[in-house]
């Protein structure tokens, strides 16, 4: 019998069957075949982007790398020349990958980065496959105010201040490479700012730690207060701070000998701060709900101040930005090369700052032996920098061989650009110049009394230590101003009684004199101080009186092309005692009192910008008669008194168990000013410790009573004019970071490059 499969029941389902699984199968060995293609185009995808990402990362290191040989540059040279940036001219020092990228690169295990051949050229970035180069935005380096009405601005530290701001571009690009998956790059830019930021941008500016605790009530007008250590605030009545501060450290109530724990500060007095963004004055003592703070859990009860719970939230929410630390990212602002060289002498225990007023270093100094290559050019930047060698005329003391006092006036010879020229002896070499006789501004004066009479000079029972001891004896060099304005400013036509041409014989000073003037007094003949120090002797201290109308010729605005004088900048090695009212031309000091009270610091009339930097400045009223000044306190009675002038000047600091007398006596006094008002418009700038007035601070004894302080920021130094001849602080900040494609990147350079050709 045939068998019929065909007609098999069991055997037509059995081939459905198996026709059903074979198409499965096959459908199946197609998915799967496709979920490992896809898996694997995955991994690879994942393993490219991983790729790209290490480029992008690698970059941004490569940017960084550029930015911190930007920093380094900028912190220790007074001024860098656009040009120095020319990748096209390695001798100008262009950024470049150092042997410390090569090294770091060499030891990372599994690194894909390419690095270009040793040394690196940056003038054939292009070609690299890793690379920087930097240059200066023209279109976004201009001089402005930095305006907390910009959004970006609202909690910078340069808030308020007029700076002369440069845009750096830093482009930079990175390969990296996989045996498999090729070459990935990436290209980048990053701009950040250097901010040229005077130090007279600031109301109070302390190098160190500062503390402000006034015995009578005080207010502060406007400027902003500054202090690159910590800040104390504290009052025995009121102390209003009309102005924003910012420490690069802590915030404390109370004064820094108080020796208590951080955040357990008190005050018995009222300290209260302006309030940045309702402009009212806010006490310290407050009192924040949870509510208030947004329901965050922010709430404090008593005084805002470091080391109390989420300080750094609060004193934003209760003041606006008007009071930071280092908490919020306030960072230290020193004078060009000043930071560097306290790194690289003496580890940072010295007083660095005082080279700003110590007379110009011998050239074998800055370039002895002994010191190596980044010694050598941090001498060359502060030497730059201090303002001795940027004054236009010297009035030296000197003593000749029988002890006599003399004077002798001098300017140094300076080369096309401004710079010191020195003699083989290495010290700078100097035009003699012959002041006329009918035009001497100075006088001599060696200290002398008769019991409690002084006959010449002056007594400084500070520096006595409340007692009559010679430390407190002060020989003078004294300065009548008005006449040295009028010889700083006389007509080149000016005839003597006689009807001679004064100045046929003479210099003229618009041939010298540039707006500074330093009054050099003889160093101490101690040498070998590790910070390179050298104090000015202590015996002899110059005394400026009769400074109702200071110099401010001309001259200076019609000649200069660049940076025109408004003023004046006086500079000396020594103490400095300013008698009676000082640049109030328009007045006897009364009118100095504004109309709205909370603003001392507005300025009045056609007063100049002035800067008085020494060892130390006291302040003697008008009615300070030096032959007195040996006297008890209620025999030195003081009068109102108005000073418009910048103050740069020495401390002597606390020492934990004895108060420095802070930032209210700064400017020093020597009278019963009890109900007298002292004026004092300006900025008060503290940058070293004293070395030739070093006595502590005492109240009351044969020393002082407090004067009612009326004291302001100048305004003008801000929104007009600022002392003449002084070098500023520097300051940084990023302000944009973009990843860019090839051609972005391409246009960039080549427009960076275009720059430099033109240049």
């Amino acid at each position: 019998m045939k068998l019929n499969m065909n007609n098999n029941p069991n055997f037509n389902q059995t081939g459905t069957v198996l026709g059903v699984v074979l198409i499965v199968t096959v459908a199946l060995s197609i998915i799967t075949a496709s979920f490992f293609r896809y898996a694997l185009a995955e991994a690879r995808i994942s393993r490219s982007n991983l790729l790209m990402n290490e480029a992008r990362y690698a970059a941004e290191s490569v940017v960084e790398h550029g930015m911190s040989q930007m920093h380094a540059r900028f912190m220790r040279e007074a001024a860098v020349a656009p040009w120095e940036f020319d990748p096209t001219r390695i001798a100008s020092r262009p950024l470049v990958l150092t042997n410390d990228v090569y090294t770091l690169y060499a030891d990372v295990e599994n690194s894909r980065l390419i690095l270009p051949q040793a040394p690196f050229n940056a003038g054939n970035l292009l070609q690299n496959p890793t690379g920087l180069v930097a240059g200066v935005s023209p279109a976004n380096s201009v001089v402005a105010v930095i305006d907390r009405a910009i959004p970006g601005n609202e909690i910078t530290e340069h808030l308020g201040s007029r700076v002369d701001m440069r845009e750096i571009e830093i482009y930079a690009h990175a390969t990296v490479a996989d045996s498999r998956l090729g070459e990935r790059r990436a290209f980048v830019r990053q701009r950040f700012q250097i901010l040229e930021d005077s130090l007279f941008s600031y109301g109070i500016f302390y190098e160190g730690d500062m503390t402000l605790s006034p015995g009578p009530t005080m207010t502060f007008a406007e400027g902003a207060v500054h202090a690159n250590g910590n800040i104390w605030l504290g009052a025995n009545n009121a102390l209003n701070i009309r102005a924003r501060l910012t420490s690069a450290g802590f915030f404390q109530l109370g004064r820094e000998d108080d020796g208590r724990a951080l955040g357990a500060g008190t005050t018995s007095g009222t300290v209260r701060v302006l309030n940045a963004l309702t402009n009212n004055m806010q006490s310290l003592s407050v009192n924040v709900s949870d509510l208030e703070a947004g329901g965050e859990g922010l709430g404090l009860t008593g005084w805002l101040q470091s080391g109390r719970p989420n300080f750094r939230d609060i004193a934003s929410l209760v003041l606006g930005g008007n009071l930071q630390t280092g908490e919020h990212g306030v960072s230290r602002r020193s004078p060009v090369g000043f930071e560097e060289m306290s790194r690289l002498f003496a580890e940072g225990e010295g007083n660095f700052g005082y080279h700003m007023i110590m007379p110009p270093a011998n050239r074998n100094d800055l370039e002895a032996d002994d010191l190596s290559v980044d010694e050598r050019a941090i001498l060359e930047t502060v030497e730059a920098v201090k303002l001795s060698t940027r004054v236009g005329l010297t009035l030296e003391l000197v003593f000749d061989e029988s002890g006599v006092p003399g004077v002798q006036a001098y300017t140094f010879d300076r080369d096309s650009n401004g710079n010191l020229q020195y003699a083989a002896d290495g010290w700078p070499r100097v035009q003699p110049v012959e002041i006329p006789e009918a035009l001497r501004f100075w006088d001599l004066e060696a200290y002398l009394h008769s019991g409690n009479d002084v006959l010449s000079g002056l007594y400084d029972f500070r520096e006595g230590n409340n007692n009559r001891n010679a430390n407190g004896e002060k020989s003078l060099l004294r300065i009548n101003v008005e006449r040295m304005a009028e010889y700083l400013e006389a007509d080149p036509g000016l005839m003597d009684e006689d009807g001679n041409l004064i100045f046929a014989s003479y210099p003229h000073p618009s041939g010298f004199y540039n707006g500074g003037i330093f009054f050099r007094m003889p160093e101490q003949t101690t040498a070998g101080r590790a910070d390179l120090v050298r104090p000015a002797i202590r015996e002899w201290a110059l005394d400026l009186f009769n400074g109702e109308r200071v110099p401010n010729p001309d001259y200076l605005r019609a000649t200069s092309t660049d940076e025109p004088a408004y003023g004046m900048t006086l500079v000396t090695n020594g103490a400095l005692y300013v008698t009676g009212n000082f640049n109030v031309p328009d007045g006897n000091g009364d009118s100095s009192t504004p109309a709205d009270p909370h603003r001392f610091g507005r300025h009045q009339g056609s007063e100049a910008a002035v800067a008085l930097a020494a060892d130390a400045v006291t302040i003697l009223s008008s009615n300070f008669d030096r032959r007195d000044s040996r006297r008890e306190l209620n025999q030195r009675n003081a009068g109102h008194t108005t000073l418009s002038a910048a103050i740069i000047s020495g401390v002597v600091r606390g020492d934990g168990n004895h108060y420095s007398g802070g930032v209210e006596n700064f400017p020093r006094f020597l009278e019963n000013w009890s109900g007298r008002n002292a004026t004092i418009r300006g900025a008060l700038i503290s940058l070293f410790d004293s070395e030739v007035n070093t006595g502590a601070w005492r109240y009351g004894g044969r020393v002082y009573e407090a004067p009612n302080r009326n004291w302001g920021y100048n305004s003008a130094f801000l929104t007009e004019t600022r002392p003449p001849i002084f070098r500023s602080l520097r300051g940084y900040r990023r302000v944009y970071f973009e990843e860019l494609s090839r051609d972005e990147y391409e246009a960039g350079v080549n427009a960076l490059l275009a720059e430099y050709n033109d240049l």
